[in-house]
């Protein structure tokens, strides 16, 4: 079946793993980010995120170990 003989609820279950992600994971990827587009400022990127520099330290660090 072709993606124009798809009802609308097909195309949907299909696309919809794509769109709608655990909240945690689109969190970690702006986060992600953040640091590259600042270049590994935390505070900067805080900023950006709307987020305080102590906070973002924190969720950084839960990250790295999370990762070992």
């Amino acid at each position: 079946m072709t993606l124009l003989a798809r009802t609308d609820e097909e195309i949907l279950q299909r696309i919809a793993r794509d769109l709608v992600r655990p909240i945690a994971t689109v969190k970690r990827e702006a986060i992600e980010r953040a640091m590259i587009l600042c270049e590994g400022n935390v505070s900067e990127a805080a900023k950006r995120l709307g987020v305080s520099r102590v906070n973002l330290t924190r969720l950084l660090a839960k990250y790295r170990k999370d990762d070992a």
